[in-house]
């Protein structure tokens, strides 16, 4: 009896393993206009990508360093001649209380000079799938996108994002590593109590 018991123990430790939910990533493509002479060059965009955990949500640091992918589509793209990426931000507007997502870009001669991206949106916006949606913001201004350059803060009447959803599944080495130390702990209570007994 005290042999089943440790068997089903076991067996229950390993099942909860297997059990972990698979994820949904959402990958977010934006495609930015180039800036020249402080403005959009209709016709002339890239891609650069940031992936969360679920959709991208006000307030959610456990998310924040781009679990699959956060750059250039191309690698080596910019929007504005002599500049680089440099990375993104992600933080929240706190006068809408809506979610922000930053790419910047920094002079290749002058890392003080940049050129940032800025998309405003509820988190309702992010859970949504599509192409080439528009940045509105639905909650306030109607900047949901602005690209800030030279002192100013423009809208960006070009930018559109692309929003997609993918699973992903847990590998099978995540579940071992949950459910081999709870194996351990039912064999040393099974151990303890065989002793006791015996």
């Amino acid at each position: 009896m005290r042999t089943n018991s440790f068997c089903i123990a076991l067996f229950a430790c390993f099942l909860i393993g297997s059990a972990a939910q698979a994820e949904n990533i959402y990958t977010y493509t934006l495609n930015l206009p180039s800036i020249a002479n402080g403005a959009e060059l209709n016709g002339v965009t890239t891609q650069y990508q940031f992936s969360w955990i679920g959709p991208y949500i006000y307030n959610a640091p456990p998310n924040s360093a781009c679990p699959t992918v956060c750059g250039p589509v191309v690698p080596g793209s910019s929007v504005k001649a002599g500049y680089s990426f440099s990375g993104f931000d992600f933080t929240a507007d706190l006068a809408l209380s809506d979610p922000e997502a930053q790419i910047n870009f920094s002079s290749d001669l002058d890392a003080s000079n940049t050129v940032t991206f800025s998309f405003i949106e509820p988190d309702s916006f992010w859970a949504q799938s599509g192409s080439n949606i528009a940045f509105t913001n639905s909650n306030g201004d109607g900047t949901g996108a602005t690209f800030a350059i030279g002192g100013t803060d423009p809208a960006c009447t070009n930018c559109t994002v692309s929003i997609s959803q993918s699973s992903s599944t847990p590998e099978p080495c995540s579940s071992i590593l949950l459910a081999g130390p709870l194996a351990l702990f039912a064999f040393a209570i099974w151990r303890k109590r065989a002793s006791a007994i015996g």
